[in-house]
């Protein structure tokens, strides 16, 4: 027996199950496309991403106009709106007196069925609340030109009111409106950085029934971190500190910072050009400590890169070894044929002969983040999630998603990743796809080839989520304001 015949027997056993499934899937094609919504650089803020779903993007504003155009004034169906974007706030105000709640019911039950015009009854009867999914098809379904239905429907209401259920019902029913609004969310890249509730996204991502996710470079910045890269991991906590959030990633994941933090106290001192963002409600000694880590992370972070490409002369990076020109008796370092100063330089740490080698106490560091890190429950869920719905691109309904560019040259033509063979275009794409997921199925090794690619991803010259010739963190931190040449991470 055919293999692929043998695996379809075992979900449809018999000629009439094939049939049923054969009519079903043709008549959904004849209905309504349902809607997309397309979401990139979410970048921690919660808030507004959040408000975005709950209004589906101004979906949902036009959803209720569409049906209560002629029933409700503007007021009535802005008021209307806002109570399915927000039911768990507006309830808590006296908008609604009990009875009118009735009413606000029987809305609610004919927006729902509105919104759900483009799904099968199947679909809209796994997106129901549990609790309540019997009595919501009842509603939904009924026949209201019968007056003996019409009858039922009320008594239904009336109990719902009279058992006190009323306002949890319209809660479930307004959250189920903002499921369907929206058929399929596509996140096209950056989720983690800047702001300071990824965490909070990344979970509200896990509630979405339908979603799929391409990676831009800050996710894979987080997924290499996880798979083991010490480069990824600094310089993701090193941007935490810079945008003054570090202390969220403690309490949303558990990282344990102490051994950082007090390293850091012993070692660096008050350096004004690592003040980080943000920081205006901060008091000066959280301002210094906040200073101190900084530094700390950034010359860890330089030094593990600076291995990284002594060990991967393939990447073609030698120029950005940093650490190597500086000249550190008079702070100065020489690059692309010019000499800078160097304004605020924390070298304390450095050895000129082998600037990067970590200290015994830094690569403890390292170790224990590394450790907290890949060992935060919460932190494990999300990044297999990130990992089983993203990619780096995804062809969608005739339509090609991904985050970044497609590096090319002069002339527009594809760049390759001559030292791998890769052509450039799509097969650049799915070369870096290939070598995030095989860092996935060895994440305690951390510097074997493919975990090193994620973080050429983050920052090489061949890079589809990068797009710069380099990656000027150092720059940025060391040179005077006057040769800054740098853009944001």
């Amino acid at each position: 027996m055919d293999p692929y015949l043998e695996l379809l027997s075992e979900k449809f056993p018999t000629t009439e199950a094939v049939l049923t499934e054969i009519i079903n899937l043709e008549a959904i094609l004849q209905l309504p496309k349902g809607t997309e919504l397309f979401l990139s650089d979410i970048h921690g803020e919660f808030p507004a991403f959040d408000h975005i779903l709950r209004i589906g993007s101004g979906n949902l504003k036009e959803k209720v106009r569409e049906l209560f155009d002629n029933q409700l004034s503007e007021e009535e169906r802005n008021q209307l709106t806002l109570f399915v974007a927000y039911p768990e706030y507006v309830q808590q105000t006296t908008w609604y007196a009990q009875q009118e709640k009735e009413q606000l019911v029987v809305q609610l039950i004919d927006l729902l069925g509105f919104t759900s015009v483009k799904y099968t009854r199947s679909k809209v009867r796994k997106s129901l609340p549990k609790e309540y999914s019997y009595i919501i098809e009842e509603l939904l379904y009924l026949d209201n030109r019968l007056q003996g239905k019409k009858a039922y429907a009320q008594k239904v209401i009336e109990q719902l009111v009279r058992l006190g259920e009323v306002n949890r019902f319209l809660e479930k029913l307004a959250l189920t409106i903002q499921t369907l609004v929206i058929d399929h969310l596509h996140i096209v890249g950056d989720i983690f950085d800047r702001g300071t509730q990824a965490a909070k996204v990344m979970d509200r991502l896990m509630a979405q029934s339908s979603i799929d996710i391409q990676w831009g470079n800050h996710d894979i910045l987080w997924l290499g971190a996880f798979y083991g890269s010490k480069a990824c991991l600094l310089t993701l906590l090193r941007i935490a500190t810079r945008y003054n959030y570090l202390f969220e990633l403690e309490k949303e994941y558990a990282i344990n910072l102490h051994p950082l933090f007090s390293f850091a106290h012993q070692t660096y001192k008050e350096n004004p050009v690592f003040t980080p963002k943000n920081s205006k409600n901060v008091t000066d000694s959280e301002r210094m400590e906040l200073e101190q880590v900084h530094q700390a992370l950034a010359i860890m972070q330089f030094k593990v890169e600076e291995q990284l490409l002594m060990r991967r002369p393939e990447f073609e990076m030698d120029e950005r070894q940093l650490l190597h020109k500086i000249d550190y008796e008079k702070e100065i370092i020489d690059l692309e044929g010019a000499s800078y100063s160097i304004e605020g330089g924390c070298f304390q740490t450095i050895s000129p002969q082998a600037p990067e080698q970590l200290t015994k106490e830094e690569e403890q560091i390292i170790d224990s983040l590394m450790y907290s890190f890949q060992h935060s429950l919460r932190m494990k869920n999300h990044m297999e999630f990130l990992l089983e719905k993203g990619a780096m691109s995804l062809t969608y309904n005739d339509h090609l998603l991904f985050h970044g560019c497609i590096p090319v040259d002069e002339k527009g033509n594809f760049l390759a990743l001559e030292q791998e063979k890769v052509a450039g275009g799509v097969e650049l794409l799915a070369f870096f796809e290939e070598k995030i997921r095989e860092s996935a199925k060895t994440p305690d090794f951390g510097e074997d080839l493919a975990t090193d690619y994620i973080w050429y991803a983050w920052s090489g010259k061949v890079s589809p989520l990068f797009g710069k010739s380099k990656m000027a963190t150092f720059e940025r931190y060391f040179f005077r304001r006057d040769t800054d040449t740098c853009g944001k991470e």
